[in-house]
């Protein structure tokens, strides 16, 4: 996002972003789907894959109270990255 903003300051624009976008997309989409088809895997009950369980319950199940706890405190650092890396870009 806004990459104009900052493109001077990246070694070889031209050549580096694409493949950071796309080393980006593919990381992305390994990180969503290979969870998801391993918890499939486990468990397709609503109770679980619903809005207010998801993961955490599912981490839970797996691995203990720890391994929840943990998965819930990870999304929480998470979300709060994306809207650090927000505020950051945008005050550019």
């Amino acid at each position: 996002d806004n990459v104009s903003t900052y493109a001077e300051e990246v070694h070889d624009a031209p050549k580096n972003y694409p493949r950071a976008l796309f080393t980006a997309l593919g990381l992305a989409v390994l990180m969503y789907l290979l969870p998801t088809f391993a918890l499939i895997g486990h468990s397709t009950s609503p109770d679980v894959w619903n809005e207010t369980a998801g993961f955490p319950v599912l981490a839970e199940q797996l691995g203990g109270p720890y391994l929840g706890t943990l998965l819930a405190i990870a999304a929480l650092v998470f979300a709060w990255g994306l809207c650090n890396s927000q505020i950051l870009y945008a005050s550019r």
